[in-house]
């Protein structure tokens, strides 16, 4: 099971469409949010929390952690995609190990 979390925060929903559409291949998708966003919620498959920012990022993550399944979960922000390769090879975790490092690309 690979649930993702993306945190949201001051991004187009065009940003966060793309950033949803890289992920498609997740079992969970959790999004949370710290303002509203009209019109968002028909347009995804995720569980959406909103949840305002109480200082920093970790305490939204460990919120978010605390609302995910269990097995992997894959931290995104909400102006980041996962390339296709990236994705095959989360999608071909071995039980065996305890966590990743994701190499990131910035464009």
């Amino acid at each position: 099971m690979i649930t993702a979390v993306i945190l949201y925060k001051n991004e187009s929903d065009k940003v966060l469409k793309r950033c949803l559409q890289s992920i498609f291949w997740c079992d969970e998708t959790l999004v949370v949010i710290d303002a509203p966003i009209a019109g968002l919620r028909p347009a995804i498959k995720a569980k959406i929390f909103h949840r305002l920012l109480d200082g920093d990022f970790s305490s939204q993550r460990n919120f978010a952690l605390s609302k995910a399944k269990d097995g992997w979960v894959l931290f995104i922000d909400s102006d980041e995609v996962v390339s296709p390769a990236l994705a095959s090879e989360i999608s071909n975790i071995k039980p065996d190990f305890e966590g990743f490092y994701l190499k990131r690309r910035d464009v």
